[in-house]
């Protein structure tokens, strides 16, 4: 299963260091972006691997190609490129992103907590942050650290599905059925399909 990718704020920082690219570099990458949007996975990993080939120290490059292989599921490789992107452009909150949903889906969860964190030191309402760092706490059992982050989610995005059904669960390991059912009832009211099945399940 490909892995849904959000990346909001990415455009400007690069259009900033694109100043400075070279041509042929810039032209690699406006490639491998369009093969990007194409899901020409393969051709953009060759482009965008050209273009480090030709400015190593081209964090954009590392960057999009690190979204690739996360998309794939090749997560050390997207560790890999993400680190080298946080490397070089130290203030990539999206590459520190990227690389907890990698640790994430390598299963290191106390990696991935320590990447959303640092992501959200630098950007304290960052939905996505507190929702994936409320899952990876909620596999280690933390339940007491992932519910309030399920709660800050909510708070920042109340009309997305996925943290009440986050929360649902986590309520239920808590044997706080009625709170669970009701996070269930919501997330179905906000469009979840799978919530209604949980509900019949688990709320008679």
């Amino acid at each position: 299963m490909a892995i849904e990718i959000k990346f909001y704020f990415c455009s400007i920082f690069f259009l900033l260091c694109a100043l400075s690219t070279n041509a042929q570099v810039h032209d690699f990458i406006s490639a491998g972006k369009d093969k990007m949007q194409n899901e020409d996975f393969e051709g953009a990993i060759a482009d965008f691997g050209a273009a480090i080939a030709e400015d190593y120290n081209n964090g954009e490059a590392y960057f999009y190609r690190g979204v690739i292989h996360l998309t794939l599921e090749k997560f050390e490789s997207a560790i890999s490129d993400f680190s080298a992107a946080v490397r070089l452009n130290p203030d990539l909150t999206e590459a520190m992103q990227g690389r907890g949903l990698a640790y994430k889906g390598l299963g290191k969860f106390k990696e991935a907590i320590s990447e959303f964190s640092d992501v959200l030191a630098q950007i304290p309402d960052f939905y996505d942050a507190y929702l994936e760092r409320a899952i990876c706490r909620s596999e280690l059992l933390d339940l007491g650290g992932a519910l309030p982050d399920c709660d800050r989610a909510i708070q920042l995005q109340p009309d997305i599905p996925d943290a009440y059904m986050v929360r649902g669960f986590i309520r239920l390991q808590l044997d706080q059925v009625s709170k669970g059912c009701d996070d269930f009832r919501k997330a179905s009211e906000l469009g979840e399909p799978e919530a209604s099945d949980i509900i019949a399940d688990y709320c008679k």
